[in-house]
């Protein structure tokens, strides 16, 4: 994976979830439930995205780091292909 930010998610109501925001290194093609496996019980399980976007690149500022006000902006305006990934495996396009 060449970089990873996460975000809250966009939602109608309350309490906000984060979002990852992937970009995998590679050709390899990477999904959501693979990416929470890899997470589950190295992290808090509270802190295991529920909203996946696998992109190609992360938008970076003139200074090389993540361009998190893009990043917020393109999610507010649904420029991000989102996934939905719980712990069940449930996965679904859209939020």
């Amino acid at each position: 994976m060449d970089a990873a930010r996460t975000p809250p998610a966009m939602r109608r109501k309350p309490p906000q979830r984060p979002l990852a925001i992937v970009a995998p290194r590679g050709q390899g093609a990477l999904r959501p439930a693979q990416l929470r496996r890899f997470l589950t019980g190295k992290v808090a399980r509270f802190w295991i995205p529920e909203y996946w976007c696998i992109t190609d690149q992360i938008a970076k500022t003139s200074v090389g780091k993540m361009d998190k006000r893009l990043l917020r902006e393109k999610n507010r305006c649904g420029a991000l292909s989102v996934e939905r990934s719980t712990s069940d495996g449930d996965e679904n396009g859209g939020m």
